[in-house]
């Protein structure tokens, strides 16, 4: 969460774009669950996007034992 509010932060046309689309979506309530996973594109892309450039975990370190 926190590098996906930096990234908007830094690109405010992109965080006006997707303010857009929830507003479009919610109409001034919360959005449902259906909503959330069918009726936002532009939401999935920006959470697909900050996992690929900012992974959850970047390095698995593993010890071969014999």
């Amino acid at each position: 969460m926190t590098w996906a509010l930096m990234e908007l932060s830094q690109h405010p046309d992109k965080q006006d774009r997707l303010r857009k689309e929830l507003l479009e979506v919610s109409n001034g309530e919360d959005a449902s669950y259906d909503e959330l996973m069918n009726e936002l594109p532009y939401l999935d892309a920006v959470t697909r996007e900050i996992f690929r450039v900012h992974p959850p975990v970047e390095q698995i370190d593993r010890i071969v034992r014999l």
